[in-house]
């Protein structure tokens, strides 16, 4: 098993012998994997409830009783007092119905004099909450004994089976769990363990993470969730075990080799270009490690796609175009933003089409790309088959 020593002296490599490159940022780039790894198994796959909203967006999002709402990063908010951040919070494992939020409501009023709940959050589609292990999270200004053994009896009777919940923060009653949002303090101090470890470079990548999700607004916000995967990842990392699958360490490895040394020639060639001295020799290099690069690349994310088709299925379905041969749309069973996020990870390349609500590759121009799509609509289409052969000798 290869270690995080190896990682680091891999990076001051790609930096001594190509240099103008960050070596730590390829190092980076090859832990996020790891981070979405340990982050994608708390998605779930519960039994959705029945939808007795009738019309589930209208429900959540109306003004009923003082009870207003805003949709907000794939959320829809409900709140009796004006929003403020809040850090405490109560995580919910329970089927979202129109009872649970009438019940939500109905706590939220009755606490509006003593400003204990700041907030509830719900998914901003029905469908969400079956990926979801806490589909609700009631935010708070403070929380006390009473209102938490409160809110614990209310929703008793909507609470799932928690038994493959990851357990994030304390377990307060079944299928509810307490926690605060990392303070700006806690996520510094995180980012410090990283660098005294030597991974200076995956904490830049934990820093830049979280500025993404805050849209880069000051100070860095992380959710707990998001802290709590970054935190395991640091333990993973310094005791050596399971830090990354040795045959994606070498892959990745050989990739970026050759991905550097084509970047390398091509500033050497133009800099002779610019000089009149153009040289043959190093452009005939550049365009070897190139294709190399590119071959490594499709097979490096391939072996990432592979590991993960069934997963992707969850997601949602692809089709080609009978009449364009370059033309893919996947038909997402979740909000497409997530899941075109989703997608990204494996080199899978879409746009959103907003009137058919679908995602939509079309004429890719890029390679690679291209190869991936078609590996998994042949993963599917021959999924599909497969399936028919099995029905029909079970059921002859």
């Amino acid at each position: 098993m290869p270690n995080p020593g190896q990682l680091l002296t891999f990076a001051g490599y790609l930096t001594r012998k190509y240099p103008n490159r960050n070596g730590t940022q390829t190092v980076s780039a090859l832990m996020s994997h790891r981070y979405y790894e340990i982050r994608n198994p708390r998605k779930a796959a519960y039994q959705l409830p029945r939808n007795d909203f009738g019309d589930y967006d209208a429900y959540a999002t109306a003004e009923r009783n003082g009870v207003k709402s805003k949709d907000e990063n794939g959320w829809y908010y409900r709140y009796a007092l004006p929003p403020q951040k809040s850090k405490e919070r109560l995580s919910l494992n329970v089927n979202v119905t129109k009872g649970l939020v009438d019940v939500l409501d109905k706590i939220m009023l009755e606490d509006a004099k003593d400003k204990n709940i700041q907030a509830y959050k719900m998914p901003n589609s029905f469908d969400l909450q079956e990926i979801r292990h806490d589909p609700v999270t009631i935010y708070f200004y403070k929380i006390t004994p009473d209102i938490k053994q409160k809110i614990v009896d209310a929703v008793k009777p909507f609470v799932r089976d928690d038994s493959k919940m990851p357990q994030v923060g304390t377990k307060i009653a079944a299928g509810i769990y307490q926690d605060s949002e990392p303070t700006q303090e806690a996520i510094s101090q995180l980012y410090e363990e990283y660098k005294s470890a030597g991974f200076v470079g995956i904490g830049a990548e934990m820093l830049s993470n979280a500025l993404t999700i805050a849209n880069d607004k000051r100070p860095v916000v992380m959710s707990a969730g998001q802290f709590f995967v970054w935190k395991q990842f640091l333990e993973e990392l310094k005791s050596d075990k399971n830090a990354i699958d040795p045959s994606s360490l070498a892959q990745y490895q050989e990739w970026q080799v050759e991905k550097y040394k084509s970047a390398y020639y091509g500033r050497i060639y133009q800099k002779n270009f610019s000089n009149n001295t153009p040289d043959k020799e190093v452009s005939i290099k550049q365009s070897n490690a190139k294709i190399k690069a590119d071959l490594l690349e499709y097979n490096y994310l391939k072996s990432v796609l592979e590991k993960n088709y069934d997963n992707i299925m969850k997601f949602g379905q692809i089709r080609k175009s009978k009449d364009k041969p370059n033309h893919f749309i996947f038909v997402p069973n979740f909000q497409a933003d997530a899941v075109i996020r989703y997608l990204s990870h494996f080199g899978l390349r879409f746009r959103i089409n907003n009137e058919q609500n679908v995602l939509e590759a079309e004429d890719v121009k890029d390679d690679i790309a291209l190869k991936l799509i078609n590996d998994l609509f042949n993963y599917q289409r021959n999924k599909i088959v497969q399936n028919t052969i099995d029905n029909n000798q079970q059921n002859p």
